[in-house]
């Protein structure tokens, strides 16, 4: 499949670099991977779908991303929150203010450990042999969006997201991060 950007809403059997993630999830007409779990858990879960409050493991792992896949867009997507003690009547102005500054900006607020932490992961990613060659030395794309219509069933159309393509290689990386190695 060609990676490109098509000039309309024709994105059946493509490959498409630099979509927007909400743009991703917008289009009519294509099952996501999360709509699957839903119905994989009941016809009634994916029915009644909706918005699920962020995370502070999707705030992470989005934080991840972006540190290992799309660095160039950190300072777009996320402010820094200096640390503070926010016990204090400054330290609450202070993080109030960042708040409203990061709304202002559409930007998230992060703390200065996750940050920490996020940075750290990223560090220890490029510091390996095989995963710098991966996310770093590999030519190839991130987040790639692809969409397809089922060989069998012709009204179901679907929809996947790569977090880095290597194409020459065939291979597709989906990143996870994650704040626990157990099992559980």
């Amino acid at each position: 499949m060609e990676i490109l950007t098509p000039p309309n809403d024709q994105y059946e059997g493509k490959l498409i670099s630099d979509m927007d993630f909400q743009k991703y999830l917008d289009l009519p007409g294509y099952l996501h991977c999360s709509e699957l779990k839903l119905m994989q858990e009941s016809m009634n879960h994916w029915l009644g779908k909706r918005e699920y409050p962020e995370t502070k493991a999707l705030l992470l792992g989005s934080l991840g991303h972006t540190l290992i896949l799309e660095m160039n867009k950190l300072t777009e997507r996320y402010l820094v929150m200096p640390k503070v003690d926010a016990r204090t009547k400054a330290g609450k102005e202070q993080k109030m203010l960042a708040q409203e500054q990061a709304n202002s900006e559409g930007k998230t607020l992060i703390s200065q450990e996750d940050f920490t932490h996020a940075l750290e992961w990223r560090e220890n990613i490029l510091k390996n042999p095989v995963t710098s060659n991966v996310f770093q030395k590999a030519k190839g794309e991130n987040e790639i969006s692809g969409f397809f219509k089922h060989p069998e069933f012709n009204n179901i159309k679907g929809a996947f997201r790569v977090d880095k393509l290597l194409e020459e290689q065939k291979i597709a990386i989906d990143l996870k991060i994650m704040l626990s190695a157990h099992p559980y």
